[in-house]
């Protein structure tokens, strides 16, 4: 009895589907749009916000590409501060061993010998060594900043995010 019953429940559910009337191209296209036609104007507010988002999106990645090219220089800036320190400290060792006796002979002091071999060596290189490390500031504060703008546009992407939905 169950298999003449579900035997006959099959045949009723392919007899209903075979005699349901298909309308034709014109029918199918109009019922189509009839049920379509306010889905774009519902969805404008979702593509508004979700065109803010992008655009938001889109600024706080090149703030994140220049605190990176930003850092990049700032690395070379630090290397080169670091390569020139170096430079400084070693005349002034040499300063110190090369020291001419010659001179201490003459009514000239110690303090002296040294002022002059200081200011003589290390001039032009003092001078360089505190334009990078003023520039080594700037890149830093820029970088500083850059990060700062990508992380608030990141959080701004975020909360745009959370309230870009529709019903």
């Amino acid at each position: 009895m169950r298999k003449i019953f579900a035997f006959l429940s099959v045949l009723l559910f392919v007899f209903d589907s075979w005699c349901v009337e298909v309308p034709d191209l014109n029918t199918a296209l109009k019922n189509t749009y009839v049920a379509c036609v306010g889905i774009d104007e519902s969805l404008y507010e979702l593509k508004m916000l979700a065109g803010i988002n992008t655009a938001v999106t889109g600024v706080g990645t090149g703030l994140g590409v220049g605190a990176v090219a930003t850092g990049f220089a700032k690395q070379k800036t630090d290397e080169d501060i670091d390569r020139l320190e170096r430079y400084l400290k070693q005349i002034e060792d040499d300063g110190r061993k090369q020291r001419p006796e010659s001179l201490s002979v003459v009514n000239v002091s110690q303090e002296q010998i040294d002022a002059l071999f200081k200011d003589s060596n290390k001039s032009l290189q003092q001078q360089e060594l505190e334009k990078l490390n003023k520039k080594s500031k700037t890149l830093g504060n820029w970088r500083t900043g850059l990060l700062a703008g990508n992380t608030a546009t990141n959080i701004t992407g975020a909360i745009k995010s959370s309230k870009t939905k529709n019903t």
